[in-house]
C-alpha cells in the first residue's frame, strides 16, 4: 500500500487510543483504560457485561477489549500491507465505539463527540482501502 495509507493508519490509531471515555468521576483516554484494565479484572472496580441492555460502566470492559484487538490488528496489518485485515481491525474498532456509545445518554454522547476525528479518519481509511481495491480489479493489477 502507497505510503499515505501507513501515515493514515496510524493517525487511525493515535485518534483511537484518545477517545475519552467517563470512567468513574472522571475522564480519561481509552488507551488508559487498556492499560488499567489487566490489573483490575479480579476487583470488584469492574462490571463485566455483554448486551444491549448494559450501562456505560458496564460496557468499558468489552469496549477496552475490543478497541485493544482493533488496535492490534491495525498494527500487524500495516506492517503486512493487508486490505482485508485493515479492514477486519477497523471493525472491531468500531464495534467497541458502537457497544460504548449504544446507550446514548450524556456520557455516551460526550464519548462520541470526542471520537469523532477517529471517526473521520477511519472513515477515510475504508474509502482509500476500498477504492484500492475496486482499482485494482478494475485494471487487473
Amino acid at each position: 500500500m502507497p505510503y499515505q495509507h501507513k501515515k493514515l493508519t496510524y493517525w487511525v490509531l493515535i485518534t483511537n487510543c484518545l477517545i475519552i471515555i467517563g470512567a468513574g468521576h472522571g475522564i480519561a483516554p481509552i488507551l488508559f483504560l487498556e492499560f488499567i484494565l489487566p490489573f483490575n479484572m479480579g476487583s470488584d472496580g469492574f462490571d463485566f457485561c455483554v448486551g444491549l441492555h448494559c450501562s456505560y460502566d458496564q460496557s468499558l470492559f468489552l469496549t477496552a477489549i475490543l478497541s485493544f484487538c482493533g488496535q492490534l490488528l491495525l498494527l500487524i496489518a500495516n506492517s503486512e500491507e493487508s486490505s482485508i485485515s485493515r479492514i477486519a481491525s477497523l471493525t472491531f474498532m468500531w464495534l467497541g465505539l458502537f457497544y460504548i456509545c449504544h446507550n446514548f445518554d450524556e456520557i455516551a454522547t460526550i464519548t462520541l463527540i470526542y471520537a469523532s476525528p477517529f471517526i473521520i479518519t477511519s472513515g477515510y481509511l475504508i474509502y482509500l482501502i476500498i477504492n484500492g481495491v475496486f482499482k485494482k480489479q478494475q485494471f487487473g493489477s
